[in-house]
């Protein structure tokens, strides 16, 4: 029905993908949006203050895990709001004091039953744990909400530029971008259609499929290379000219 409606207009591309998303999270998991444990930034519990505000005050985490020892014993959530709050009285900060209690979550719970247990516990991060009990990653209520509705950039992010030119004939862009916004630059146009509205879009259409990083997507003339991606979306693409020889 969704499809339909979409082909006879009733439907915009974005509609339809926003539709297409909610769909699609009630059968996600934890496991698959989670930010993996080779990517988590923690601290131990014995880091000295000092060296702990000077951390949250350059990097601009609001929420940092805490653990014992290794990543797989996380012992709290250090809220940088209360350590902000401290920070004159530093001498007097005990970090265990105001640790927040960890909530962990197993890697298969659904994203719906976790966004609506998060709401109603006021948490904004989850430990997602393996079938070993050992810490598989970590998870935030936006990066939850994002899988609905894409990506959330705030003032504190560092912000890659929607597009950027490499070369003549190479181009790094965002796969948000609208196909009739690189239009605007590219040197020869991509092939615009009501069955998509941006890059990632016409990649996934050509693909038949959400493409992993590295994999190289042939679009006319071009060579779409993905440089950054999500198991439910396209972010990042490098996207050059074919030589006559390609």
């Amino acid at each position: 029905l969704i499809a339909e409606s979409s082909k006879q207009g009733a439907l915009e591309v974005s509609e339809q993908e926003l539709i297409d998303n909610v769909f699609e999270f009630t059968e996600t998991t934890a496991g698959q949006v989670m930010v993996p444990r080779s990517k988590i930034t923690a601290v131990d519990v014995t880091t000295p203050i000092d060296t702990l505000l000077e951390f949250v005050m350059h990097e601009g985490y609001s929420r940092l895990p805490v653990y014992k020892g290794s990543i797989d014993t996380i012992v709290g959530i250090v809220y940088a709001k209360d350590l902000l709050t401290l920070m004159h009285h530093r001498d007097l900060i005990i970090v265990q004091d105001i640790l927040h209690a960890p909530i962990f979550v197993q890697e298969d719970i659904k994203l719906k039953r976790l966004l609506r247990d998060m709401q109603r516990d006021k948490v904004h991060m989850v430990v997602v744990l393996d079938e070993f009990g050992g810490t598989a990653g970590l998870l935030t209520l936006e990066d939850i909400i994002e899988e609905l509705v894409g990506n959330i950039q705030d003032e504190y992010d560092d912000e890659a530029p929607l597009h950027a030119q490499q070369s003549p004939d190479s181009f790094e862009l965002d796969a948000s971008i609208r196909i009739d916004e690189a239009n605007e630059f590219l040197p020869e146009p991509l092939p615009e259609s009501d069955d998509y509205e941006t890059l990632g879009g016409l990649i996934n259409l050509r693909a038949g499929r959400i493409p992993n990083v590295g994999d190289a997507v042939a679009i006319d003339g071009y060579t779409c290379t993905v440089l950054e991606a999500s198991p439910r979306r396209v972010e990042r693409v490098r996207i050059a000219r074919r030589t006559s020889e390609q």
